[in-house]
Protein backbone atom coordinates (compact mmCIF):
# COMPACT_ATOMS: atom_id res chain seq x y z
CA UNK A 1 0.00 0.00 0.00
CA UNK A 2 1.56 3.47 -0.78
CA UNK A 3 0.74 6.53 1.93
CA UNK A 4 -1.05 8.59 -0.66
CA UNK A 5 -3.95 5.28 -0.29
CA UNK A 6 -3.58 5.41 3.47
CA UNK A 7 -4.41 9.93 3.54
CA UNK A 8 -7.49 10.17 3.68
CA UNK A 9 -9.14 7.04 5.09
CA UNK A 10 -11.24 7.55 7.77
CA UNK A 11 -10.75 5.81 11.37
CA UNK A 12 -12.87 3.66 13.24
CA UNK A 13 -12.20 2.84 16.63
CA UNK A 14 -13.05 -0.60 18.89
CA UNK A 15 -16.42 0.43 19.46
CA UNK A 16 -17.05 1.19 15.67
CA UNK A 17 -16.96 5.19 16.29
CA UNK A 18 -15.36 7.01 13.56
CA UNK A 19 -12.73 9.00 15.24
CA UNK A 20 -11.19 11.03 12.20
CA UNK A 21 -9.56 10.73 9.21
CA UNK A 22 -5.37 9.94 8.47
CA UNK A 23 -3.93 12.88 7.95
CA UNK A 24 -0.25 12.38 8.33
CA UNK A 25 2.09 9.52 9.14
CA UNK A 26 5.41 8.88 11.02
CA UNK A 27 7.93 6.70 9.62
CA UNK A 28 11.48 5.89 11.41
CA UNK A 29 13.95 6.49 8.60
CA UNK A 30 16.05 4.07 10.24
CA UNK A 31 14.16 0.95 9.70
CA UNK A 32 11.45 2.23 6.87
CA UNK A 33 8.66 1.42 8.84
CA UNK A 34 5.28 3.26 9.79
CA UNK A 35 5.42 4.31 13.96
CA UNK A 36 2.19 6.42 14.03
CA UNK A 37 -0.73 7.38 11.84
CA UNK A 38 -1.71 10.99 12.29
CA UNK A 39 -5.30 11.84 12.75
CA UNK A 40 -7.07 14.71 12.49
CA UNK A 41 -10.51 14.95 14.13
CA UNK A 42 -12.66 18.17 13.48
CA UNK A 43 -13.56 19.50 16.88
CA UNK A 44 -16.10 22.19 17.39
CA UNK A 45 -13.90 24.77 16.44
CA UNK A 46 -13.38 25.01 12.71
CA UNK A 47 -9.29 24.22 13.34
CA UNK A 48 -9.08 20.30 12.85
CA UNK A 49 -7.35 18.73 15.53
CA UNK A 50 -5.22 16.08 14.86
CA UNK A 51 -3.29 13.12 17.27
CA UNK A 52 -0.77 10.08 17.22
CA UNK A 53 -1.74 6.67 16.73
CA UNK A 54 0.60 3.66 17.34
CA UNK A 55 0.79 1.76 14.65
CA UNK A 56 0.60 -1.26 17.10
CA UNK A 57 -2.73 -0.38 17.84
CA UNK A 58 -3.97 -0.62 14.35
CA UNK A 59 -5.79 -4.09 13.19
CA UNK A 60 -6.98 -3.37 9.67
CA UNK A 61 -6.29 -1.43 7.22
CA UNK A 62 -8.81 -2.02 4.13
CA UNK A 63 -11.17 0.59 3.08
CA UNK A 64 -11.09 2.11 6.86
CA UNK A 65 -8.17 1.95 9.23
CA UNK A 66 -10.07 0.03 12.10
CA UNK A 67 -8.65 0.55 15.48
CA UNK A 68 -7.83 -2.11 18.25
CA UNK A 69 -8.24 0.38 20.96
CA UNK A 70 -11.29 2.33 22.73
CA UNK A 71 -11.79 5.76 22.62
CA UNK A 72 -10.82 6.59 26.26
CA UNK A 73 -7.61 5.28 25.20
CA UNK A 74 -7.03 7.90 22.31
CA UNK A 75 -7.49 10.21 24.30
CA UNK A 76 -4.93 9.40 26.64
CA UNK A 77 -2.60 8.97 23.76
CA UNK A 78 -3.32 12.70 22.82
CA UNK A 79 -2.38 14.17 26.63
CA UNK A 80 0.63 11.98 26.82
CA UNK A 81 1.49 14.06 23.11
CA UNK A 82 0.58 17.40 24.57
CA UNK A 83 2.71 16.68 27.37
CA UNK A 84 5.84 16.67 24.90
CA UNK A 85 5.26 20.29 24.03
CA UNK A 86 8.06 22.57 25.47
CA UNK A 87 7.92 26.30 25.69
CA UNK A 88 10.91 28.62 25.22
CA UNK A 89 11.63 31.54 26.13
CA UNK A 90 13.09 34.39 24.10
CA UNK A 91 14.36 37.24 24.55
Amino acid sequence: MRASELLGKKVIDKDANEVGKIADIEIDTSTGTIDYLIVSKAGLSFKPKTFPVKIEDVNTIGDYVILGVKPKELEVEEKEEAKKVTLEKTE
